[in-house]
C-alpha cells in the first residue's frame, strides 16, 4: 500500500531543519568555537536539532534541545501547522541534562492554544527524568510556577488514536476525562507531584486498552531506589478494590528496582506490586526474591507468596 504523500509537511520540517542549524552556528560563531575540529569538544548549546524520518505511512519527529531556546518555539509554531500535524505518527521530545534551579520545563501552551489537531499520531514521548540527571523534567503551563494544569489532557485530546504515551510528571483529573481507546502503554515518570494519579486511575474508565503502565516516583524513593512498601498498599488498595471483569488482570515488573517483593491474590484479578516500583502489565509472573506476609483483598480473596517461581498459598509456610 502505498503511503499518502505529505510534500508539505517534509518541506516545512526541512525548513525548520535549516533554521536550527543556523541557529547552531550562530551560536557557535557567538563563542568563538571552532566546529570544524573533530576532537573539539561536543558543546550541547550546539546540538539543537529536529529530525524526521518516514514512519509507518506517516512521519517521526524528534525535537533534540532546550525547552527555553528559539528552535523549542519554532518547533511548536511548525507543529501547529495543520498540514503538518497531519503527517505525524511519532513525536518525541527530548534534550540534554540542562535546567535553571533543579528544574527542566517543557511548556507546550504555545502549540495546545491552537487548533490542530494530529489524526495519525500513535506515539507520544516527552522524556523523564532519568536517574543520574542533575534536573527534574516536567510538562507545566505557561506562566505558571511548577504546575501541569491540564496540559498533558489536552496534548492527548488532540490525538485520538495514541497508543504509546511517555511523560515526565503525572497528569491531572483531567486526563481521565479524556477518552483514550487505543492507549496501550503509558509511562509517567518521576515528578514532584503526583496529582493522586493513583487514586484518580483506579476510578477511571477512559483506559479499556491499557496493557502496560510504568508509574514512579523516584524523586520520592529513599536512598535505596525503592518505595517504602507500607504507604503503597492503601493506594494499591484502592487499585484492588476497583477491579473488575473490564480491567484485565495485572503483573509487575521491574523498573530499576534491584530487590522485588511480590504478592498475587486468589481472585485473579487483584496483581498488585508491594515493593514500590508500580510496574504493569497484562500477564501474570510468577518470580520473587523475597516474600511478604499472606493478607486478603477486598474480595475475599487470600494473599499468595511467590516463592522461587512457585505459588505458596499456606499462611505461614515460608521458610526464608
Amino acid at each position: 500500500m502505498t503511503a499518502p504523500p505529505f510534500d508539505h509537511a517534509q518541506q516545512q520540517l526541512l525548513a525548520l531543519q535549516q533554521r536550527i542549524h543556523a541557529f547552531n552556528l550562530d551560536s557557535a560563531a557567538e563563542h568563538e568555537l571552532d566546529i570544524q575540529d573533530p576532537a573539539g569538544p561536543l558543546w550541547a548549546a550546539l546540538q539543537e536539532r529536529v529530525t524526521v524520518a518516514p514512519l509507518y505511512g506517516g512521519l517521526h519527529v524528534e525535537f533534540f534541545g532546550n525547552p527555553w531556546e528559539e528552535p523549542f518555539a519554532w518547533t511548536l509554531a511548525c507543529l501547529s501547522d495543520q498540514g503538518v500535524a497531519d503527517a505525524i505518527m511519532s513525536l518525541s521530545f527530548t534534550g540534554p541534562d540542562e535546567g535553571a534551579n533543579g528544574t527542566r520545563e517543557w511548556e507546550f501552551t504555545a502549540l495546545l492554544d491552537s487548533d490542530v489537531r494530529f489524526p495519525r499520531l500513535r506515539s507520544l514521548s516527552i522524556s523523564p527524568t532519568e536517574p543520574a540527571d542533575h534536573n527534574m523534567s516536567l510538562v507545566q503551563r505557561a506562566g505558571a510556577i511548577m504546575e501541569e494544569d491540564g496540559e498533558i489532557a489536552r496534548f492527548v485530546s488532540r490525538a485520538p488514536y495514541l497508543s504509546e504515551l511517555v511523560v515526565p510528571n503525572a497528569p491531572d483529573a483531567a486526563f481521565f476525562e479524556v477518552p483514550l481507546p487505543h492507549l496501550h502503554s503509558l509511562r509517567i515518570g518521576g515528578g514532584s507531584d503526583t496529582q493522586r494519579f493513583i487514586d484518580n486511575l483506579a476510578g477511571s474508565r477512559n483506559l479499556p486498552a491499557l496493557g502496560l503502565l510504568d508509574f514512579a516516583n523516584r524523586r520520592s524513593c529513599s536512598s535505596s531506589g525503592l518505595m517504602p512498601v507500607r504507604p503503597m498498599r492503601s493506594r494499591l488498595s484502592r487499585l484492588m478494590s476497583a477491579c473488575s471483569p473490564a480491567k484485565p488482570s495485572m503483573r509487575c515488573t521491574p523498573s530499576g528496582c534491584e530487590t522485588a517483593r511480590w504478592m498475587w491474590c486468589s481472585c485473579r484479578r487483584c496483581r498488585p506490586c508491594a515493593h514500590g516500583c508500580r510496574s504493569w502489565s497484562s500477564r501474570p509472573r510468577r518470580e520473587a526474591m523475597s516474600a511478604i506476609s499472606p493478607r486478603r483483598c477486598s474480595r475475599g480473596g487470600t494473599w499468595c507468596r511467590v516463592i522461587r517461581g512457585r505459588v505458596d498459598r499456606r499462611a505461614g509456610a515460608y521458610d526464608g
